[in-house]
């Protein structure tokens, strides 16, 4: 019956785990205080790239002009959390080409 319990919260610890990771890479190159600003800019859309690469492998329907920030909730899908992340690096994307 445990067993049973854990295996149902597998996916959500796994889930947890990766965006945790995402996050401390993030938190890392916003913390470098020796990188200037275009160096954080271009580490940070690699890796903003990367866990759109990931969201699309989980739901390959996502589309990142179809993302939208939203409150956090326990709803949310990995994918969705993923693509919340990733409009930051297309709203400034966005404003540099104006």
């Amino acid at each position: 019956m445990l067993g049973n319990a854990l295996k149902d919260v597998e996916q959500n610890y796994e889930d947890a785990c990766l965006l945790f990771n995402y996050f401390q890479q993030i938190r890392g190159v916003l913390g470098e205080e020796k990188t200037n600003q275009e160096e954080k800019t271009d580490e940070l859309d690699l890796i903003y790239e990367g866990i759109f690469i990931e969201a699309r492998q989980r739901d390959p329907k996502i589309k990142l002009e179809e993302c939208k920030a939203f409150l956090p909730s326990k709803k949310r899908s990995t994918p969705e959390i993923m693509g919340e992340w990733c409009l930051s690096c297309q709203v400034r994307r966005d404003l540099h080409q104006k």
